[in-house]
């Protein structure tokens, strides 16, 4: 009975050194003497290990989430910077050909007034006849003749004529 009191305080003492179970495990003299741990001990300290372990991974799943989701915020937000500077700078391209497009239209009509105004009326007749490929005309219109005998261009201007 003596021999069996011992081994009961010995199991009470181990139970209490559960929480250094990590630095016991850890031991060579015990890694290579597995039956130094009663199967209760050793099932109560992997299930304490497990237990930690798992937190561990929880936290870490976390953390990972979170950094994720700043990662996700962060891309989503230069996106968007992106896509406001790409608008910008159309907007500032769109302008400028506007710009050009008004000042060689301004200096087309400065040359020949006539031969832009034909020009101008061509582009009138095809925005109104659209995708019509046929538009049966009497020799007896205008827009015959228009067709048929645009004005003659003036002649060009002279160097440093304007």
């Amino acid at each position: 009975m003596h021999h069996q009191s011992i081994r009961h305080a010995l199991a009470l003492a181990k139970l209490a050194l559960a929480p250094f179970a990590l630095v016991l495990l850890a031991s060579p003299a015990l890694a290579r003497d597995s039956s130094a741990l009663p199967p209760a001990v050793s099932d109560a300290i992997f299930a304490r290990i497990r237990s930690e372990r798992g937190k561990k991974v929880a936290d870490y799943e976390s953390m990972g989430k979170k950094e994720a989701e700043d990662i996700r915020t962060a891309a989503e937000r230069k996106s968007r910077e992106m896509v406001a500077e790409a608008r910008a700078e159309e907007a500032r391209i769109k302008g400028q050909a506007d710009a050009d497009a008004d000042r060689i239209r301004n200096e087309a009509f400065q040359k020949d007034p006539e031969f832009y105004a034909f020009l101008k009326k061509l582009e009138e007749y095809q925005r109104i006849l659209g995708d019509r490929s046929v538009l049966p005309l009497s020799t007896h219109r205008a827009l015959f003749d228009m067709l048929l005998q645009p004005p003659k261009p003036s002649a060009p201007l002279k160097k440093g004529e304007q």
